[in-house]
C-alpha cells in the first residue's frame, strides 16, 4: 500500500487499468493513457471487468474502432457516468 500512495495519478490509473485488464483476462497492458487507449479496446475491457452487463465485450471488440469508442461511451453512460469525452477523442488518443 505504500508504494501506490507514492505512484502520481497517471501512474496509479494505468496500474489500476492493467489490473482490470489482467481480471478482464487480456493479454493487453497499457504504459501510457492516449496512444494505448486509442482503439476502445482496453476502455471496453476494463469497462466489461468492472460490470459485464454494461458492454459487450466480444461483439464490440470485433467493430471497427470508432463504432468501440462509440460503445464505450454508451457503456459508461449505462453507469451512471457522464462522459466528459467523444469517441473522436478516444480515437485521437485523448
Amino acid at each position: 500500500m505504500d508504494d501506490l500512495v507514492k505512484l502520481d495519478a497517471e501512474k496509479l490509473l494505468i496500474r489500476w487499468m492493467n489490473w482490470h485488464l489482467w481480471n478482464g483476462g487480456s493479454q493487453r497492458q497499457i504504459t501510457n493513457l492516449g496512444k494505448d487507449l486509442s482503439d476502445g479496446e482496453v476502455y471496453t475491457i476494463v469497462l466489461h471487468s468492472i460490470d459485464p452487463s454494461c458492454i459487450d465485450k466480444t461483439g464490440t471488440l470485433a467493430k471497427d474502432p470508432t463504432e468501440r469508442a462509440k460503445s464505450v461511451i454508451n457503456a459508461a453512460e449505462k453507469l451512471g457516468f457522464t462522459p466528459f469525452i467523444t469517441p473522436s477523442d478516444i480515437r485521437s488518443g485523448n
